[in-house]
């Protein structure tokens, strides 16, 4: 995730050498500072003033619904903005996410574009995940708790999803 500022500063740094940026020709804007998704998660919720202790996270099971096309691929994915510093003399991202998120962007989507009384849109592929995730374990899984549609699991040996 990177600040538009911060992209429109790595355009215009291909002013500082013209023919580097020609001979060279695609360059990664991203950010230094690395997180996980988790952390990404418990950024949001403290930009939202929920406490981390409330938040639970449970992993997307790649072993059961196979690898997807981004952010879910098959290799790891970096974006590191190192060629675009040392070719183009760009200083890199002056932006955080955390920073963005508390000073700015929850308050938008909360304030100016009413993002709690928002109806959801189509989360039909969500919840085609959800109740393939859902497991017959006697802890259950968080889907249990939060998915209307009960499933008897126990004719089931094992649960193939293509």
């Amino acid at each position: 995730m990177t600040n538009s500022k911060d992209v429109a500063s790595l355009l215009s740094s291909v002013l500082n050498n013209e023919a580097a940026a020609i001979e060279q020709r695609y360059f990664n804007c991203g950010t230094d500072q690395l997180l996980t998704y988790d952390e990404v998660a418990y950024l949001c919720a403290e930009a939202a003033g929920v406490d981390k202790d409330n938040v639970y996270i449970e992993h997307y099971n790649a072993d059961t619904f196979g690898k997807a096309n981004f952010p879910f691929r098959m290799t790891d994915f970096y974006v590191a903005p190192d060629t675009a510093k040392k070719v183009l003399g760009w200083e890199g991202p002056k932006h955080s996410l955390k920073e963005d998120l508390n000073e700015w962007y929850y308050s938008q989507y909360a304030n100016q574009r009413d993002g709690p009384n928002k109806p959801m849109k189509n989360l039909s592929k969500d919840w085609e995940i959800v109740v393939g995730s859902k497991t017959h374990e006697v802890d259950g899984s968080i889907y249990q708790k939060y998915d209307p549609i009960t499933i008897d699991f126990s004719n089931v040996k094992e649960l193939n999803v293509e």
